[in-house]
């Protein structure tokens, strides 16, 4: 199992969708920084929904975006470090 953590929206950088190409149902997307908006946009939250998915929570309460986000696990800083443990590899897009 592969934690790939995203960084960077998709409007501004093609990270997320390049990342769906490669990861497996299998593994763990973790959604930081402005990759968070990618949900605020129907594609996205489709092309999310079959995926183990978190966020940080730091970032999204960052961006106002708690309550629009709140049917997501969000996870702390703390949680995804515990998460780079569990996975055998993590990959940075």
């Amino acid at each position: 199992m592969i934690l790939h953590t995203i960084q960077d929206s998709p409007t501004q950088d093609a990270a997320l969708s390049c990342c769906l190409r490669y990861c497996s149902l299998e593994d763990t997307l973790l959604l930081t920084g402005d990759s968070v908006y990618a949900l605020l946009h129907p594609y996205w939250q489709e092309q999310l929904l079959p995926r183990n998915l978190l966020l940080l929570e730091t970032d999204v309460s960052a961006r106002g975006l708690t309550h629009f986000l709140r049917q997501y696990k969000q996870i702390s800083l703390a949680e995804f470090v515990k998460q780079t443990m569990l996975h055998s590899k993590v990959i940075s897009w």
